[in-house]
């Protein structure tokens, strides 16, 4: 039954990432603004598993996760003022290019 849900889950983050680009062409809405409302998304999404699983105890997780929620905010800036300039195509065909750079920088981090 679990892998049921990942795949309906799976499939609802593909249409998500799929149309977010494509709503930010259409509305030209601020970036910023359009971040910000991502992350809370986020926070909303996944508080109901906080709640339920309780906060990790190591301080470590909490300074990773400022340091890429940091990242993470000032990329989706980035991301939602270029695709209102140039248009979701040009954008979406060069996002498979940062996964692939992703891994290689990961690779060479930590090959094991």
């Amino acid at each position: 039954m679990e892998s049921y849900l990942w795949i309906f889950l799976g499939l609802l983050a593909a249409l998500v990432n799929t149309g977010s680009p494509l709503v930010q062409e259409k509305f030209k809405g601020d970036a910023f603004s359009v971040a910000v409302w991502v992350k809370i998304g986020a926070v909303m999404l996944t508080l109901p598993f906080v709640v339920y699983y309780g906060l990790p105890d190591n301080p470590n997780f909490y300074i990773f996760a400022a340091l890429s929620g940091i990242i993470w905010s000032i990329s989706d800036v980035i991301y939602f003022r270029t695709v209102s300039e140039v248009g979701a195509g040009v954008v979406s065909r060069l996002l498979p290019s940062a996964v692939l750079l992703s891994f290689l920088a990961w690779f060479a981090f930590d090959p094991s």
